[in-house]
């Protein structure tokens, strides 16, 4: 996997559970991104998120501009939840 679509290898995300589950989501993301998005709005729409802020990553950065701009439309379809994220 390319470095810049590596999954961090420090504290939780040794656990082969944890690691399994962001190695599944970066593929989706990077090899499906309507499936992606599509997900993520449904998800989003979830009550449980309304007022809430939910950072976009955990770890490591955009890794396209495709992949940003997917997360700036999922950010445009749910806009009762607030996001945020570091960049370097």
């Amino acid at each position: 996997m390319p470095a810049h679509l590596s999954v961090p290898c420090r504290g939780t995300y040794r656990f082969k559970n944890v690691r399994a589950a962001h190695i599944r989501n970066l593929l989706l993301c990077r090899d499906n991104a309507e499936e992606f998005e599509r997900q993520m709005t449904e998800e989003l729409t979830h009550k449980r998120y309304v007022g809430k802020w939910i950072r976009v990553h955990d770890s490591g950065e955009f890794f396209s501009d495709e992949y940003l701009l997917t997360w700036l439309r999922i950010m445009r379809s749910s806009p009762g939840v607030r996001f945020y994220c570091y960049s370097g």
